[in-house]
């Protein structure tokens, strides 16, 4: 990364570094799962027959407490959406259509929509003849509570209205940042989640960094708690414990951002080129903190799927590299910030050193990657050294110049000896003639000289009157 950002100091504005979109996923782990559940409705003296009965009523208790909670917002009722629109357009929507100004914080809408989820339901056993509950996939009806909150800036909340009752939490670490710079009075020019320009590059990262310091069970536990207090208390009322919070998709993302767009488009001309061309699957693994065999190749046991493609999006030209559910991804964002971005979906084959679960004061050793928050700031870690390693890559490529800046240093005129030397002019056309003239395959052995320059540029001189008439008195 440091050879990369030395190559093209002269052009760069500054880095930034940190997460982008994460998302959250708040679990009750007793209840994951078929058995838990069960023994969950054994705790409550639910028997299975009535069990249809607790959980509609459990899911009529949420919405009612819900579309309360929807009246209270700008838009004043919950938006019900079908089909596959994209929220954060309707959003965006919503707030054109009800004027809701930037600094209007708080809860803002509520959308409403059937998805699929993970659930459970009632079968009867064909060999015991008796009810049981079975883990199923099935769709239920899912709220997505958008908030613009004061210290986050816009944020989703998404609760699902049937057992396990699974919540998830998106937020934008450039959104937090924004509010950070503002809060510390440091300006910036910001490019939907880009930042093209920081007056002081060095304090807005140490702002970055001190986003990883966060309590995350607390901060996201504090979320839910204040923008949907009465799904706090139909939790307690069902007597549920507090959610268990993981990792379920980050995106980190280390923005080089140039001084313009001329000084980044001729440069990544030449990056898609080299990443699309040169970059091999033994490569992407590398990035993506895969093992490789002692020789640096695939494993012959490696079963997955790596992929290369290049797409023209709004934002500008990107390139993806694709492993399994993770990716590594290079843009030129507006034309102006080279973006690379790491995302991390499967944490398969990360690991981290820490002691074992069983013993949390013992010895520490190298243990997979867990989901949990807990291991947040290792997946930052090597997101950040995936980021590294392909801006490492890049620097292979060479600086793109034009025509002109090769050809002017030989172009100016030369003093010698008290006497000044016109240079030649390259990209003109009279001195191009000159040099292809000069480069005629005949003066090679007998040399050339004023005329014959004269001549091979201009054609022959034409004859005087007197030299012909001369040439006819002989």
């Amino acid at each position: 990364m440091k050879t990369f950002l030395q190559q093209h100091e002269s052009n760069i504005h500054g880095v930034l570094s940190g997460p982008d979109r994460m998302r959250f996923r708040g679990t009750q782990r007793s209840l994951s799962y078929a058995e838990g559940f069960f023994k969950y409705l054994n705790f409550l003296g639910i028997l299975l027959i009535s069990f249809k009965a607790f959980v509609d009523g459990t899911a009529r208790k949420l919405k009612r407490s819900t579309e309360r909670l929807a009246k209270q917002t700008p838009v004043g009722r919950v938006v019900y959406l079908s089909g596959n629109r994209d929220k954060q357009e309707v959003i965006e929507e919503l707030i054109k259509q009800h004027s809701i100004p930037e600094n209007c914080s708080g809860l803002i809408a509520v959308l409403s929509c059937v998805e699929n989820c993970s659930s459970f339901e009632l079968h009867k056993n064909a060999q015991t003849k008796k009810l049981e509950v079975t883990s199923a996939f099935r769709k239920c009806l899912h709220y997505y509570l958008y908030v613009r909150d004061p210290q986050l800036g816009l944020l989703h909340i998404r609760i699902m209205t049937w057992f396990p009752l699974a919540v998830q939490i998106c937020l934008n670490g450039r959104e937090w940042l924004a509010r950070q710079l503002d809060a510390a009075k440091i300006s910036y020019r910001r490019l939907d989640n880009t930042f093209e320009w920081v007056s002081d590059f060095a304090a807005a990262q140490k702002l970055f960094d001190r986003q990883l310091q966060t309590d995350w069970p607390a901060l996201l536990s504090g979320l839910l708690a204040k923008y949907h207090p009465e799904f706090i208390t139909l939790k307690k009322d069902w007597q549920l414990f507090d959610y268990y919070w993981t990792a379920e998709q980050t995106e980190w993302a280390t923005d080089v951002s140039f001084g313009s767009a001329e000084a980044l488009r001729g440069l990544y001309r030449r990056l898609v080129r080299h990443a699309t061309e040169n970059l091999s699957s033994v490569d992407v693994l590398r990035f993506l903190q895969q093992s490789l065999t002692k020789s640096g190749q695939i494993h012959g046991k490696f079963m997955g799927e790596i992929t290369t493609e290049t797409r023209r999006r709004t934002e500008g030209v990107r390139v993806k590299h694709r492993l399994g559910l993770n990716s590594l991804k290079m843009y030129d964002k507006f034309g102006v910030v080279l973006r690379i971005e790491v995302t991390i979906h499967d944490a398969y084959g990360l690991k981290v050193y820490r002691p074992k679960a069983s013993d949390p004061d013992g010895k520490r050793y190298w243990q997979p990657l867990r989901r949990g928050v807990a291991d947040l700031y290792r997946r930052c870690e090597l997101s950040q050294r995936a980021n590294e390693l392909y801006l490492d890559a890049l620097s292979v490529v060479e600086v793109p110049e034009t025509l002109e800046s090769l050809v002017t240093p030989v172009s100016k005129s030369r003093q010698e000896k008290g006497r000044c030397y016109r240079g030649l002019n390259l990209l003109s056309t009279e001195d191009r003639d000159l040099l292809k003239a000069i480069n005629r395959g005949e003066y090679v052995i007998i040399g050339f000289r004023n005329r014959d320059l004269r001549e091979a540029m201009f054609g022959k001189e034409p004859q005087q009157e007197s030299e012909k008439k001369n040439r006819v008195v002989k």
